[in-house]
């Protein structure tokens, strides 16, 4: 096919007058590159006056001599259009339509037929049935191939445009429900960290915390953030001594910097708000990506302020405890070392009734021994959650009541201890030793909480609740009193009310184990007290059923 039969073609350089130029309107962004037109001819010269008609801004024009060779260069370009030859040896331009029609990739592609050959009516059907668009008989105007070619590199282009902003508008949309399903994500790990008794922060591999939740908030007096310390530090810790952590010491930056795992270290974080400094048990750990890559970490620090104080409580009653039991002990041996010089004594004549004195003392101070020694097992059962072995036998807790007062007015001339009834006696089936060691707990605590002397008072009668009948005893003192914000844990194991703590001696046992020892009975204990007035202590004992008798007024 001769190139002459392109009219005036051949030496064209640039579009035409009046021929629509090939490039983008303003309305529309560019595409990445020029548009690209396969032209397919098996005569290079007729190649040579297609590329010279349009040889024009933002157009690439790729040939093709061949069928086959138009079908490769399908699969490696995105073409505006295809001017394609009928006649062509080999495979035609028929076939070649065709096959570009049957791929999913190239189905769209607008074809123009270019041909010398026949016009007819039959010829130019196949044309259109196979897939074209157009159909261009030579000798054909230039002009009029450029203003075809502009329509659909136009077309192109619109297309093109709408596929990216289908692209981006489904990828904003992507983005959109990953955020969604982020936030939603963090808002659920956020629910359960908030219930988590520890606090917990999550920081970024810069040490940076972007999630906490409100134990952390409770135990630094403000959000992890505010309090941040840079690097992959972490929270501003210090250890037992008060002095800071070395960075590269802290959990947080061995978590992040060498993904260590780090477990069980003690450590004190300031708490700015409060102007204190907290124990903390601190735990941390890498955060890892898909990959493998430390992407974070997470901090995990439990404020252990109770459990600090419960030690240093348990210490001080081990030490009450042991001077406790050294002082009987000095005695129980200073007694039998008396009684072993009386008798080594070379003619000495034994002198029976102090012999005997000597032993009734060894024997009552073995005695107390051996209750401090129960009162020690008893706390340790405690501790172990384990139920008391209670001696349940029939008993009278008004006697007992007398006893212990009778007992105590001997150890103090500043306070005046009496005991008050309603009835003649309060019978029911108790454990004896132990009741008496609570009153004697009582009592005594109403001695040394009443520095300054003055009135203890025991009173007890009995109480109606329906079908049960109790037996209601009460110490009451007007010493130093409790501080209101101490009472709800006056009964805790080894708590002492800060107005005594330092300058009154105590283990903190007390009112814990008689706490116990009631409440295995059945029975309840109550604490009523004013700082500067002096304080109550009630217990009830279940008696009998009614219709039992219990003699009371």
């Amino acid at each position: 096919m001769p190139a002459e039969l392109l009219q005036g073609a051949t030496s064209a350089t640039g579009p035409t007058p009046g021929t629509p130029a090939l490039r983008p309107t303003a309305a529309e962004p560019p595409l990445v590159g020029p548009a690209k037109i396969l032209i397919v001819d098996d005569e290079p010269k007729n190649l040579l006056a297609l590329e010279a008609v349009l040889d024009l801004d933002h157009l690439e024009l790729v040939r093709a001599t061949s069928g086959s060779e138009a079908l490769k260069a399908l699969l490696n370009h995105e073409f505006a259009a295809v001017l394609l030859d009928v006649q062509m040896p080999g495979m035609d331009g028929f076939e070649t339509a065709t096959l570009i029609r049957q791929r999913e990739r190239t189905r769209d592609v607008p074809i123009i037929f270019l041909t010398a050959a026949s016009r007819s009516e039959a010829f130019v059907s196949r044309g259109y049935s196979v897939g074209a668009v157009d159909y261009l008989v030579k000798p054909f105007d230039p002009v009029i191939l450029r203003h075809k070619v502009a329509v659909f590199v136009d077309l192109f282009r619109k297309t093109e445009q709408v596929r990216r902003q289908a692209e981006e508008r489904a990828q904003l949309l992507e983005e959109r429900l990953a955020r969604v399903e982020a936030e939603a994500a963090r808002d659920r790990l956020q629910q359960v960290i908030d219930v988590l008794p520890e606090g917990i922060a999550l920081a970024d591999e810069h040490g940076a915390f972007h999630l906490w939740n409100r134990t952390a908030e409770e135990i630094l007096g403000q959000p992890p953030a505010a309090v941040q310390t840079g690097a992959a530090g972490g929270l501003p810790l210090l250890d037992l001594n008060g002095e800071p952590c070395p960075p590269e010491e802290l959990p947080l930056a061995r978590a992040i910097l060498w993904g260590d795992t780090v477990r069980g270290v003690q450590l004190l974080v300031e708490n700015t708000a409060a102007g204190r400094r907290v124990p903390v048990l601190v735990n941390s750990a890498p955060l890892r990506g898909a990959a493998g890559v430390i992407s974070g970490g997470v901090l995990a620090f439990q404020d252990i302020s109770a459990i600090k104080e419960v030690e240093e409580q348990k210490d001080i009653f081990l030490a009450a405890a042991s001077h406790d039991l050294k002082n009987p002990l000095a005695v129980l041996k200073s007694r039998a070392q008396l009684l072993h010089r009386r008798l080594s004594r070379p003619g000495a004549t034994p002198d029976v009734p102090s012999i005997l004195k000597g032993l009734q003392g060894i024997d009552d101070t073995a005695g107390r021994l051996t209750e401090m020694i129960n009162e020690l097992l008893d706390v340790t059962r405690i501790q172990m959650g384990r139920p008391l072995d209670l001696d349940l036998r029939p008993m009278d807790l008004l006697e007992l009541a007398r006893e212990v007062a009778l007992e105590l007015r001997e150890s103090t001339d500043r306070h005046e201890i009496k005991v008050e009834a309603s009835c003649d006696s309060l019978e029911g089936e108790w454990d004896r030793q132990r009741l008496g060691r609570v009153l004697a707990n009582l009592v005594s605590n109403a001695v040394k909480y009443s520095p300054d002397g003055g009135p203890i008072t025991l009173k007890l009668s009995r109480e109606q609740e329906g079908t049960a009948s109790w037996a209601v005893l009460s110490v009451t003192d007007s010493g130093i009193g409790i501080p209101q914000e101490d009472l709800p844990r006056v009964f805790d194991r080894y708590f002492r009310a800060r107005n005594v703590s330092r300058r009154i001696e105590g283990t903190g046992i007390g009112l814990a184990g008689a706490r116990h020892i009631v409440e295995e009975h059945g029975g309840q204990i109550m604490l009523e007290s004013s700082e500067g007035l002096g304080t109550t202590v009630t217990i009830k004992l279940l008696l009998t059923a009614v219709g039992d008798i219990t003699v009371c007024a």
